[in-house]
């Protein structure tokens, strides 16, 4: 029996060697390749992990085995060849790091397509760097907004440039100078951390158009008051409004059955959860263009406003009454 035994714990041990012996590319699965990218399906996208080529000019093709694509995380970090990369209508995403330190690269294009721009995306790259091609100290590539690079050029109220698509993770990330932000219509997605800590921050106005809001968007915004979110939005992420401890009221563009429908996170939104939401029903009976007009017509000096209506109509909650309480008011009327 105990020759028997010892036999059996041989061949066990046998079989073990010779298993550790094998190459491990005979265990792991490969990655498919399509020319010198590597690249993996996920949930119905091909997702270019790698690049494996020494090209320095470079397109990356919309589609890969008739599947979308998406840049994956920190696919060309480091790459030392890469001088100018575009990138093909199709393309949905670019993960995080996606293209870090890629020195040399000094020509990038971007299609409308994308509508995710992970953090870091482009940092430390040639065209990154390239303070010339920065617009009141924040850099766009295409119609999509990358990074608040010098934040203090950053106006203290800040409209993102008429024709966006789409605002990147980490945009303003730290801002602190900044006070009002208005996302204009036509952009669709604001990206994680988007606005988070910028810690001055008071009202947001957010175009009609957005249809998703990332995580963390406005974390550890203490200053924030006041925001204005439009109907088309579907989702809140994950502690969205982590923090933001001064936060009252909340301008939905949409009735209370509307605002059922989003998808709020239940981690880190306790603030938007307490805050007062106006919807839209409600505000066609307090406010109308007639108002909004008549702050107008204060500010211009060709009227004047009583104190007690003066602060019913400080929707943005910063004392005064200013442009960023008509756009308020304007955006609640149907």
């Amino acid at each position: 029996m105990t020759k028997r035994l010892l036999h059996m714990l041989a061949a066990v041990c046998a079989v073990a060697l010779l298993i550790g012996a094998l190459p491990t590319t005979t265990l792991t699965a490969s990655a498919d390749v399509f020319e010198d990218f590597t690249y993996s399906i996920q949930d119905g996208a091909a997702v270019i992990t790698g690049y494996t080529g020494s090209e320095t000019s470079l397109t990356i093709p919309g589609t890969i085995a008739d599947y979308p694509v998406k840049i994956g995380k920190e696919a060309f970090e480091d790459n030392e060849t890469l001088q100018a990369v575009i990138i093909e209508d199709g393309v949905t995403a670019i993960g995080v790091r996606a293209f870090y330190r890629c020195r040399m690269l000094a020509s990038i294009v971007l299609p409308d397509s994308v509508t995710e721009i992970g953090g870091s995306a482009f940092t430390d790259t040639a065209y990154y760097d390239d303070d010339t091609r920065l617009e009141e100290g924040v850099l766009y590539i295409g119609r999509h907004l990358i990074r608040a690079k010098e934040y203090w050029s950053v106006p203290d109220d800040y409209t993102v440039k008429e024709g966006t698509l789409t605002i990147a993770d980490e945009a303003f990330y730290s801002c602190n100078g900044l006070r009002t932000i208005i996302v204009p219509a036509g952009v669709t997605h604001i990206g994680n951390n988007a606005f988070a800590y910028c810690t001055s921050l008071q009202s947001v106005e957010i175009g009609k158009d957005v249809v998703r809001l990332g995580d963390y968007v406005f974390a550890y915004d203490g200053g924030l008051k006041a925001v204005a979110i439009p109907v088309g939005v579907t989702r809140f992420g994950h502690y969205m409004f982590y923090n933001c401890q001064n936060l009252r009221d909340v301008f939905y563009g949409g009735t209370a059955s509307e605002w059922a429908q989003i998808s709020i996170s239940e981690y880190g939104n306790d603030m938007l959860q307490q805050a007062t939401i106006h919807y839209t029903e409600h505000n066609i009976v307090t406010y109308d263009t007639g108002e909004a007009r008549l702050i107008l017509q204060m500010l211009t000096g060709g009227a004047e406003i009583a104190d007690e209506q003066q602060a019913a109509l400080d929707l943005n909650h910063n004392g005064v009454l200013d442009a960023g309480d008509v756009r308020i008011i304007l955006m609640t009327i149907v």
